[in-house]
């Protein structure tokens, strides 16, 4: 099956202010980052999927996961979420078909995210 132009950047940073861990923590036996790209995984609009984690010295455990799942990964700026995103759109978004109008997207680890993205399992 063909797959869709679409880029799926996933910002990581596992010492976020108001859940430290939140991308690794488990739900329903495994990382919350595991279900985000398995439920992105099943897009058609989406090519490739990208982790662009926080380089904060705790970003092993979201590499980590990446390398057993597949799934391209990159480490960059702490505190800059859009130089990461706009890092892994250089480096990974060359190979997306771009002649279709679909375009990039961010998709933020947030709670109410992923409440409605494992809702509508």
């Amino acid at each position: 099956m063909k797959r869709g132009p679409v880029l799926a950047v996933v910002c990581v940073r596992h010492t976020s202010a108001r859940f430290q861990g939140k991308s690794m923590a488990e739900l329903a036996g495994k990382p919350v980052l595991e279900h985000v790209i398995e439920r992105l995984s099943r897009a058609d609009s989406v090519g490739r999927i990208v982790v662009a984690a926080a380089n904060d010295g705790h970003d092993a455990p979201v590499l980590d996961l990446c390398r057993r799942l597949g799934i391209n990964a990159l480490s960059g700026s702490t505190s800059d979420v859009l130089a990461r995103f706009g890092e892994a759109v250089r480096i990974y978004g060359q190979s997306i078909n771009k002649s279709r109008s679909a375009g990039n997207i961010l998709k933020n680890l947030t709670g109410r995210n992923i409440y409605k993205m494992l809702k509508s399992k």
